[in-house]
Order: structure tokens, then C-alpha cells, then sequence
């Protein structure tokens, strides 16, 4: 049976981003960015292969050609519950003046820790406009109480899509184009060694010892799979005289610390009184008080090295285009140091570095004690 000529398109459609997807997971990044452009050059109105181009771009680091494709996500159905029904016009990058900007929440929190950055430079851009940062519940807190002398900043939390506890505003824009409107580049990222602060680290672990935060699991829908290992694994790697494993993991961690307690015999420092599922102020607390963050890519990726904390990300064969490629080291995050897999699926490799690592820091640690 013969498919209508639209369903047709669509099926085509959807085998070139297929394709592309595979050719992304598989590491094949050229192919990716090469199959998405030739296609199109035929159907130059995809805006979907255009947002999905944008990835192996900015991955690898041509953050104008990217940044633009990304802007094409707002004409694409699965962005559209992110948009706003207000009526003030969206920001270009214009000069403010004294106008008031709305910046709108989009995606996850781990956005929300990363482009928040901007928004402190935005006021240094434009002297005398004012910034609303608008977050979700659980990051308000948090930022508002990172950028409490900022004097032109006020951070609100989303209560529904209306906006309606939110003050007067002159223009509005999305928290995820804040590049793209400001031009940025690799080289010029706004990479500060802390611009989060949490209100009061918490140490649970005992003095003396080296505390590591951890967190090993990602509820991402899309990628969350691919991201994630199992924590025997990798608490079996960091388990070490003098140091101590804190849970940092999002959501309900129980079943995994007992698996971890059943198979390697190791147990993590909970901290009582936490809901790890809740403000983020209380993980950033906890996060502060360690003295090293060891995590895959996951919103305490962001957390961690936004607060300035050491922090080690272990990363998938085909990470997300913010950690580049092939580097240590990221242009987002000073502290951070990125551990990758050289195959899909290997996390013997990247797990095996970061113990050597670990060893040569206890080390370091050993000869600076008095």
C-alpha cells in the first residue's frame, strides 16, 4: 500500500534524523553534521534536522554556525511547551537601555546552573536595564541567593505558564538563547571559577578525611541511559583509606546503596534531613562541603564546578556538546575535569583514569598534610 505523499516526506524525514542520531551515538560526529547539512540543502525548511545540526557544531566548537541552528528549536514541536503567551517582543540583542528583560526558563535544572551566568553579565552589558531571571521552584532559591547584590537582578520562581507572579518587563527571552544573543564564541565564554554559592556548607563527613560527593545516575529520557553506570562500579574505583563517599544522587537512591553494600561492602554518607529530590540550595550545600564532586553528566555536573568545587565528569563516547571534544578540561567550568569513554559503552577506561587520579591526589594531599 502506497503511502499519501505527505507521510512520505515525513518517513524520509525521520530516517535522515534517525541516521544522524545513530551517526552521533556511534561517535561518527563529521557524518552526523555532513548527512544533516546535505539534507538540508534539499529541505532547507527541516527544523528539526536544523536544531538537531546545531549538536555536532557546537560539540565541535563552531558555536556561530550552532548557536544560529539552534534558534530553529522554537519552530519545532517538541519546544513548544516551553513557549511563553506574552506579548512583549522577544530580545534580538539590542541595546537595553532602561528597559526590563524577562530571561524564561527552559529544558532542565542543569540549564538553568549553566546559562544563569549570563544573566550577572547582561547587567555589566547594559548599566541601566533591569533583569528578571525567572527559574524553576527548586533552582530559585539558589540563584537568588548567588546574586543578592546583583542591584538591577531579581530571581522569581515559575508558577505557571501565564507568568502571573511576575513584575512588569519591557522584553523577554529564552534562557537557552542567551548565547546566541550575545554572540558568543568558544573563546569569550563568560567561565568564572565559582558564580554560584551555596548559603552554608555541610560536611557529613568526618575531618581529615577527603569527602567526595557522588552521584552516578541520570533520569534524562532521552540520554539518561547512556549517561548513567552502575555505582558499584564506580564507588568501587574511589573506595580508598582517608576517603569518604557522600550521596549526592537525585531521587530515590536506596536500591542502588544496597546493591553497593551487597556487592563491594562500601556504604555512602546520606545526610539526614536532605531531600536530594528537592531545593537545590540543600545540594548545593552538601555539595560545597565536599572536597571533591565526582559525577556523570547530570545536573550535579553543573552544580558542582558552578560552585567551584572540584569536579570529575564522567563522560559518555558521545557526550553533550557542551563538554567538546577529546579536552580534559572545559571552557564552561575551570574546576572541572572531564573523563570520557573511548568507545561506546566503556566505562572500565574512564573509570580506571579517574582511580589513577583519585591515588594521585590522596597522594598530593599526603605531602602537603602538616
Amino acid at each position: 500500500m502506497a503511502l499519501p505523499e505527505a507521510a512520505v516526506v515525513e518517513s524520509e524525514q525521520s530516517t535522515v534524523l534517525e541516521r544522524a542520531g545513530r551517526a552521533y551515538a556511534d561517535g561518527r560526529f563529521a557524518d552526523c553534521r555532513a548527512l544533516l547539512a546535505q539534507h538540508l540543502e534539499a529541505q532547507a525548511d527541516d527544523h528539526d534536522a536544523r536544531t538537531l545540526l546545531a549538536e555536532p557544531e557546537l560539540l565541535a566548537g563552531d558555536y556561530a554556525a550552532g548557536l544560529q541552528h539552534y534558534e530553529s528549536r522554537w519552530l519545532t514541536e517538541r519546544f513548544q511547551p516551553y513557549r511563553r503567551p506574552f506579548a512583549q517582543p522577544l530580545w534580538q540583542g539590542e541595546p537595553l537601555g532602561r528597559q526590563t528583560l524577562l530571561i524564561t526558563p527552559e529544558q532542565a535544572l542543569g540549564e538553568a546552573v549553566m546559562f544563569s551566568r549570563f544573566a550577572p553579565l547582561l547587567l555589566h552589558l547594559h548599566p541601566m536595564a533591569h533583569i528578571v531571571l525567572e527559574v524553576q521552584q527548586r533552582a530559585a532559591a539558589l540563584l537568588g541567593h548567588s546574586f543578592q547584590n546583583a542591584r538591577r537582578l531579581r530571581v522569581i520562581a515559575t508558577l505557571d505558564r501565564a507568568g502571573s507572579n511576575l513584575p512588569p518587563f519591557d522584553l523577554q527571552v529564552p534562557l537557552c538563547s542567551l548565547p546566541h544573543r550575545l554572540q558568543m564564541k568558544a573563546e569569550n565564554i563568560p567561565a568564572a571559577e565559582a558564580y554560584l554559592y551555596a548559603p552554608e556548607a555541610r560536611r557529613v563527613a568526618p575531618d581529615g578525611s577527603l569527602a567526595i560527593g557522588l552521584s552516578w545516575r541520570s533520569i534524562n529520557p532521552q540520554s539518561g541511559k547512556s549517561r548513567s553506570l552502575p555505582l558499584p562500579e564506580l564507588a568501587r574505583m574511589l573506595q580508598q583509606p582517608g576517603v569518604r563517599l557522600v550521596n549526592l544522587q537525585y531521587g530515590e537512591s536506596q536500591r542502588d546503596q544496597e546493591e553497593l553494600l551487597r556487592k563491594e561492602g562500601i556504604t555512602l554518607a546520606n545526610p539526614e534531613g536532605v531531600a536530594l529530590d528537592g531545593d537545590l540550595t540543600e545540594v548545593a550545600d552538601l555539595a560545597a562541603g565536599c572536597d571533591l564532586v565526582v559525577c556523570i553528566d547530570n545536573t550535579l555536573a553543573h552544580l558542582g564546578a558552578a560552585l567551584g568545587r572540584p569536579t570529575w565528569v564522567l563522560l559518555p563516547h558521545a557526550p553533550s556538546w557542551r563538554w567538546h571534544l577529546e579536552r580534559e578540561d572545559s571552557p564552561w567550568y575551570p574546576t572541572a575535569r572531564l573523563f570520557r569513554q573511548p568507545t561506546r559503552g566503556d566505562w572500565q577506561a574512564p573509570l580506571v583514569e579517574l582511580r589513577s587520579a583519585l591515588l594521585d591526589l590522596l597522594t598530593e594531599r599526603g605531602k602537603a598534610a602538616p
